[in-house]
């Protein structure tokens, strides 16, 4: 069936909900894909009406000359003074129809607007969507393909050499080389520079371009020219494209502890610091602690998040999630076999740690298996889902919140560490005495956070808590210096894993 409301130069049109098919073109199946899912997975009972306007108000980001009103239970649209055309109200739970709705509206104003007419339909979706995420969380969100595309390069990996890059006016350079990757075998260095990717000149790439151009299908081939300033001339390389996991894991040892820094969570990320510890202990000098380094983590893939604790957590609850969605709630617990269930741990976490880097870090804490050290982490307690879109972007949704094992939700409160370095900037040796004399933390400070974690709504109360240790940013000696001295003394270790869980109960 056709449009009911066609628009015709210079004139306006009206017409009723419910005439025009639901499905039947592009902006249909992405309007319906995406105000169905929001209607059935956010984490909390939505209007979808107020979703779909707020969508629609949005085209004004496309062409400033058209706006979206309400009036009599109708929803108009205008191009300047003109109403291009109007709709009655679908119901505020009725997402089909409001989708049928947003593409008959957007259908108009391609008629009205030669602006609209002339937009890709990626920059409208961008736009509308943007709009309607307005009425959800700040972590649901939505992506463009492109953008999708990098996002599940990030998580998943992807075809390519190894090899981070940046341009400059000779050609490609060489910033880092990934270990055991085809540029490595290769033996690529950093400064080498790329003049021609498959024989066509690399100068005056842009930045995408260039990585564009590296990246490909995994098993397939490109053709590398090179230059460095150590080698006597330039040589042609070909490399097999292989699947590429940005690295997120990285260890270094000092006397019997293990320093591991994990900058984010993807795939992989567990079995690499499961990996590296096996590694330590086995080696001519065993590892016999570890610093679980968080800070400046801002998550990623929750299966990561959960192996990573079960690394040290040999038996207990992980995290708990509770959503609207039937699918959405659920409870993980560990399993024995992790390479670190017998070490003792001090985690670092500060105001960036966040999401994954907080369920690691309270699964630790409630379970006695790690000392928290730094700042109050970032409060993030949401878990997104996301959902492939017709168009091959993403809509990120928020359907479900994370509760640490003995019950508080993190979301806007975040992890208490044992030792607050906040605002120190003195000798470590004189903060571990403060610890060591209760300072810092006490069982019932720590329930009293617990407590407030178990009514979201007091949103004040979590203010002030997180007051009591604000959240600090950056990478400071001192938070590793403590770190080691918590460590060097099992008996002080062992006071401050019982004083930050003596409280916690399992829910």
């Amino acid at each position: 069936m056709a449009i009911a409301a066609l628009v015709l130069l210079g004139g306006c049109a009206t017409a009723d909900e419910g005439r025009r098919p639901s499905g039947t073109t592009a902006d249909d199946r992405m309007f319906t894909m995406v105000f169905d899912q929001i209607a059935d997975k956010y984490l909390e009972p939505i209007n979808i009406g107020s979703v779909a306007t707020a969508a629609l108000s949005n085209l004004s980001r496309v062409d400033p000359h058209l706006s979206i009103k309400m009036e009599d239970r109708r929803i108009e649209l205008f191009e300047d003074d003109h109403l291009v055309t109007d709709w009655a109200l679908p119901a505020k739970d009725e997402p089909g129809r409001w989708a049928s709705l947003a593409s008959a509206i957007i259908d108009a104003g391609r008629t009205a607007s030669p602006t609209l007419r002339a937009a890709a339909p990626e920059v409208i979706y961008q736009a509308v969507f943007d709009g309607a995420v307005t009425k959800l969380d700040r972590f649901s969100r939505y992506t463009t393909a492109e953008a999708a595309r990098e996002g599940r390069a990030s998580r998943e990996g992807f075809g390519g050499i190894g090899i981070t890059v940046d341009v400059s006016a000779s050609g490609v350079r060489v910033v880092s080389v990934i270990p055991d990757s085809p540029a490595s075998r290769a033996n690529l260095r950093p400064e080498d520079v790329i003049t021609k990717i498959d024989d066509a000149p690399a100068q005056g790439l842009a930045q995408r371009d260039a990585v564009q151009k590296l990246r490909g299908r995994i098993g397939s081939s490109v053709i590398l020219t090179i230059e460095g300033a150590n080698r006597p001339a330039p040589i042609r390389l070909t490399l097999r494209r292989s699947h590429i996991v940005p690295p997120t894991v990285s260890i270094t040892q000092i006397d019997d502890v293990a320093h591991i820094r994990v900058t984010g969570f993807s795939q992989g990320t567990a079995d690499a610091v499961d990996e590296a510890l096996r590694r330590a202990k086995a080696g001519a000098s065993p590892v016999r602690a570890v610093i679980l380094d968080l800070r400046g983590n801002l998550g990623g893939l929750l299966d990561q998040a959960i192996a990573l604790s079960e690394v040290f957590v040999a038996d207990g609850r992980i995290v708990s999630m509770r959503g609207r969605h039937r699918d959405s709630s659920a409870t993980a617990r560990a399993t024995p076999g992790g390479s670190g269930e017998s070490l003792p741990v001090v985690i670092l976490i500060d105001g960036r740690s966040a999401s994954a880097s907080e369920i690691v870090a309270a699964a630790l804490q409630d379970n006695r298996r790690a000392v928290v050290v730094g700042s109050v982490s970032f409060g993030k307690g949401s878990v997104q889902t996301v959902i492939d879109l017709p168009n091959e972007g993403e809509l990120i949704l928020s359907w479900a919140r994370f509760h640490a094992p003995s019950g508080y939700a993190l979301q806007d409160l975040g992890v208490m560490p044992a030792i607050c370095t906040s605002g120190i900037a003195g000798d470590p040796a004189n903060a571990v005495e403060e610890a060591r004399h209760g300072r810092f933390t006490n069982a019932v400070a720590f329930n009293r956070w617990r407590m407030a974690g178990l009514d979201t709504g007091d949103k004040g109360r979590f203010s002030e808590l997180r007051g009591q240790c604000p959240p600090m940013t950056g990478d400071r000696d001192l938070d590793l210096d403590i770190a080691r001295r918590v460590l060097a003394d099992r008996t002080l270790f062992g006071n401050l894993l019982i004083q930050s869980a003596q409280e916690a109960t399992l829910r």
